[in-house]
């Protein structure tokens, strides 16, 4: 029985051995002097050790420097019988790898005495790891919470408030000491939505479903001080169990709010026109600019895409361009376009595009319209082109000017030595035919300057009181001849009365009625000529050829038009129509409409040209009603037989040939004559002879001092000396350079000798009156 019982024992001994060497924990055995009597294999593999390394081990060799004060601690304290369980240390294995071990730690006795110390460890390296993890979790969850800018409050299913942060205070103005345990309706929800807020709770605890939940909306909230205002709020239910808390995160958006006002302020009271579009193409936002623009309503515009202001048959390939554009993001920034809208409407914009970066970008368009600038634009360059045109005509009437005058120089001494010719030749001379051949061209070259004057503005009138319809009237049978037999000529005349010289007029109507015919160009077709009188205003009067306008309101104007329905003129041709020698035909031939402007302009008119390819021309010409223009001038025939003179005739011009016509002419008939070559000799001869001087010729335009400076020079000195003006420009220009200086006569180069022996009698016998 003995053996059995010792048998039994020994199997549970084995038992014992073999439970203790396979149990996961870790067991070791240590001597008092630190070493080891057993470990378990959890033990070996754990630390890396195997048996053979492990006796020759100390147990503090496998503790961690930092926990092997606290470990000898406990060792001398369990062999001195005390019981340790759960102590935590730090441990390191054969690698280096530091482990975490909880410990119960006992004592082994052997005949009554403490022989070594028996401990069990178990790995919580792992738990403590979690531990730290969940630890740093919870420092920065409240970290979070206690450094948010968002208002963070937490209540129960119930509504009471379980948890408050500083940013709610500082939003609220409600401490966390006094809020806790407080319902969320009696502190910061107004009282308006109290019911709202429970009957909200109530459904969700019924249903587990609300609609707030987990998105963000914007509600009013209540401050301690009673003041409303606006927040974000988030909610988001936390469930534990059959219990359920809501988290809600609020924002203070007063500020947010308030610019949103402001830009919405801006974005409707904005001049120019706003849009907002997406991706897509599709319209988000437009300000009431915009909508008067496109004369579109705000409903009809935003959802659809931007082409919609555009004519139905553009929308597609303006929309394909928007998408090319966007996808590459080459959006023009700033550019002028004249946009076709829906309703026909042609409207130039000043475009600024800008991209507003986002996860969903958009497109904010700013629209300007500049159609008035472009019509003003357009306005000011066509007003330097007539400038320029007005300035080129102005420069060939000053050359035009300048060569009439010195051609009238050469043509007083042809015309008037042919004509003294004339007078000492008898009728039968053999030479007589070729001086009249001579005289009568040289007639004819003086028409031409004539011409050429007119169209410099400085022609000879002689001015009376014309009806414009009469002379129409007058000229029928001659414009039978001049118009197209294919043309039907039409008569529309009303009463015009004006000042001016009825053969410049005549001149105008002939030259206009001519273009008219030609423009039908063999074709059938009409030609109405009409007169009347208008009262005009600025616009009207305004012209590229007369530049400085002519009084608006104040007058009535007379007007002659000539309308023909034959093809009409390209701006190009009606720009160049008042040019000398300018035609559509093969060749030019002769001054035609520049000596028409010339006699306009002396008349203080205007002519107004409306024409376009295909629709014909209009001429309108205008004159001032009844103007008087006062004139001193009279025209004195030739006599039978030419007047003897007498007395002492001073020539002032720088023309030796004029000069010496002139001299021949007035000594045949008696006067004793001396010459100055220039301003200064005449103004030194005037005044060395003035008390015999029965008159002075006086040309106008002269070297060193002209004809105006010798005259008021005379005037100041010897106001009583006679002056005879020589000029090729007309008297009504001369008589406007010399007015108030006391000019006594006027005679326009060329001239006969009859009629320079008149004038000169003329002025000798009043200055004899005297």
């Amino acid at each position: 029985m003995l053996e059995t019982l010792a048998s039994l024992q020994v199997q549970e001994v084995e038992y014992l051995r073999d439970l203790v060497e396979n149990v996961n924990d870790l067991v070791q055995s240590v001597r008092p002097d630190g070493s080891f009597l057993y470990v378990n294999r959890a033990w070996c593999e754990t630390f890396g050790y195997t048996r053979a390394e492990v006796a020759q081990l100390s147990v503090f060799a496998v503790i961690h420097p930092q926990s092997r004060e606290h470990c000898q601690d406990v060792f001398r304290g369990v062999l001195a019988g005390e019981q340790f369980d759960a102590v935590e240390s730090t441990f390191v294995t054969k690698a280096g790898q530091d482990v975490v071990m909880e410990a119960s730690v006992n004592r082994r006795f052997q005949d009554c005495q403490p022989v070594a110390t028996r401990t069990i460890l178990r790995n919580i390296t792992e738990r403590k790891r979690v531990e730290a993890v969940f630890r740093e979790s919870q420092r920065q969850s409240q970290l979070i919470f206690d450094t948010s800018l968002d208002a963070i409050v937490v209540m129960d299913q119930e509504g009471t408030i379980t948890a408050w942060n500083p940013q709610a205070e500082a939003i609220f103005g409600w401490p966390r000491a006094e809020v806790l345990g407080r319902s969320v309706a009696d502190t910061i929800i107004p009282l308006q939505f109290r019911d709202a807020h429970r009957q909200g709770l109530r459904h969700y605890l019924a249903t587990g479903e609300g609609p707030v939940l987990n998105r963000r909306i914007e509600i009013v909230a209540r401050h301690r001080d009673g003041h409303e205002f606006p927040v974000e709020l988030t909610i988001a239910p936390l469930r534990s169990g059959d219990r359920v808390a809501f988290s809600g995160f609020l924002r203070d958006i007063s500020d947010r709010k308030r610019a949103e006002e402001r830009f919405r302020q801006v974005w409707n009271n904005s001049g120019d026109g706003l849009r907002l579009t997406d991706a897509d193409g599709v319209v988000v936002m437009v300000n009431d600019a915009f909508c008067r623009m496109v004369e579109l309503p705000r409903e009809t515009l935003v959802g659809e895409t931007l082409a919609i202001i555009q004519p139905a048959e553009s929308r597609e390939r303006v929309l394909r361009h928007h998408h090319e554009r966007f996808a590459n993001r080459m959006i023009p920034s700033r550019m002028e376009r004249e946009l076709p809208l829906w309703n026909g409407k042609r409207t130039w914009f000043e475009l600024t595009n800008t991209l507003l970066p986002g996860d969903q970008p958009l497109l904010l368009s700013i629209f300007r319209d500049i159609t008035e600038r472009k019509r003003a634009e357009e306005e000011r360059r066509t007003l330097e082109a007539q400038l320029q045109h007005a300035q080129k005509l102005e420069s060939l009437g000053v050359l035009a000017g300048g060569i009439a005058h010195d051609f009238n120089n050469l043509l007083t001494s042809i015309l008037g030595y042919a004509s003294l010719g004339l007078m000492e030749l008898p009728d039968e001379s053999n030479a007589y035919p070729l001086l009249r051949e001579i005289e009568k061209a040289a007639q004819r070259a003086a028409d031409l300057t004539q011409q050429m004057l007119a169209y410099s503005g400085r022609g000879k009138f002689v001015i009376q009181p014309l009806r414009l319809d009469t002379v129409v009237q007058e000229m029928t049978q001659l414009l039978g001849t001049v118009v197209s037999k294919k043309a039907t000529l039409n008569r529309q005349l009303e009463p015009a009365t004006i000042e001016g010289d009825a053969t410049q007029i005549r001149q105008v109507v002939m030259n206009l009625m001519t273009n008219a015919s030609e423009a039908l160009d063999g074709q059938c077709g009409s030609i109405t000529v009409r007169t009347g009188v208008r009262q005009l205003d600025a616009a009207v009067l305004r012209s590229p050829f007369f530049p400085e306008g002519l009084p608006a309101g104040a007058y009535a104007y007379a007007y002659v038009e000539v309308e023909d329905t034959g093809c009409g003129m390209s701006d190009e041709t009606r720009g160049r129509i008042f040019d000398p020698f300018f035609t559509t035909k093969f060749t030019g031939r002769g001054l035609g409409l520049a000596a028409v402007l010339g006699i306009i302009k002396g008349h203080h008119g205007t002519i107004k040209v409306d024409s376009a390819p295909g629709r014909g021309t209009t001429f309108q010409v205008l004159f001032p009603r009844s103007t008087p223009i006062v004139s001193e001038s009279q025209v004195v025939g030739p006599n039978p037989a030419l007047p003897r003179g007498q007395g002492l005739v001073l020539i002032v011009d720088d023309e030796l040939s004029v000069r010496s016509f002139i001299r021949r002419v007035l000594e045949t008939v008696g006067f004793q004559v001396r010459e100055a070559v220039d301003g200064r000799e005449g103004l030194d001869l005037c005044r060395r002879y003035h008390e015999e001087l029965v008159v002075v010729l006086l040309d106008l335009t002269m070297p060193h001092m002209d004809g105006l400076e010798v005259l008021g020079e005379l005037r100041r000195d010897h106001p009583a000396v006679p002056v005879l003006v020589m000029s090729g420009y007309s008297e009504q220009e001369v008589a406007k350079r010399f007015a108030g200086l006391g000019v006594n006569g006027f005679i326009q180069k060329p001239f006969y000798p009859r009629d320079l022996i008149a004038r000169v009698c003329q002025c000798g016998e009043r200055h004899r009156a005297r």
